[in-house]
Formats: C-alpha cells, structure tokens, sequence
C-alpha cells in the first residue's frame, strides 16, 4: 500500500478520536455510545502504522484483495454500532411507553380528585345555605 494510505488512515482515526473527545466533552454523545467510535478509530491509526495486518488477516480469510478486508471491518463495525443504537432506542421506546401510562394514569386520578374537591365543596355550600 501507499504510505499516503497509511497517512490517510492514521489522520482519519486520530480526527475520529478528536472529533468524538470533543463530543463527550460537550455532553452530545455519552461514554457508552463513544466506545464503539472510538474503537473504530483506534483500528484505523493501529492499521495505518502496521498496514501488514491487512494482509496477513486478508491471507488467513483467504481474501484475494486485502484492502477489501478493510471495508469488511468497517461495515462490521459500523453494524455494530447500529445494533447498539437499536437496542437504546428499543428500550427508550419502552419507557416511553410507561411514561404515558404512567401520566395517563395520573391524570385520572387527577381527574377523579378534583371531582371529589368539587362535589365536596357542593355539598359544604349547600350545608352552610341550609343552615340560615
């Protein structure tokens, strides 16, 4: 391979590493989230300082086009972070949908108390004008 591939790719994961630093920092993206991202970054700089790996790995699958191997990882990786990202939103999903429950709930027994209060007060104006 061309040393400006293994340059590209060195200063492709290190702005990936930066880029997703930087969006912890600013609370857009948590830890959890990051980890994946920033794993896919740490291969890339670890493949462009050794680019020999793409071929020993190509060799081992018995790939013929070794940076194929490369496109393999990064749909691999990137179909991880999809299903990780499917499952959080699943489960948010699903408070959500406790959550409107749960104010559903809330409103009527809301409701239903503030229909005692008024039946209540009703029947206190009616002792006080029963009682004159």
């Amino acid at each position: 391979m061309s040393i400006w591939v293994n340059v590209g790719s060195i200063v492709v994961g290190v702005t990936l590493i930066i880029y997703i630093l930087m969006q912890i920092v600013n609370r857009k993206m948590t830890e959890s989230q990051s980890v994946l991202w920033l794993f896919m970054g740490g291969i890339a700089i670890i493949l462009g300082f050794f680019p020999g790996i793409i071929n020993w790995v190509a060799k081992q699958l018995g790939i013929w086009y070794p940076p194929s191997i490369f496109l393999l990882f990064l749909v691999i990786g990137i179909l991880f972070i999809v299903l990780k990202n499917t499952i959080v939103t699943s489960v948010q999903n699903n408070q959500l949908n406790e959550l409107f429950i749960q104010v559903a709930l809330l409103k009527r027994d809301n409701q239903e108390l503030r229909a005692e209060l008024n039946a209540l007060k009703k029947e206190g104006d009616n002792n006080e004008n029963t009682s004159i």
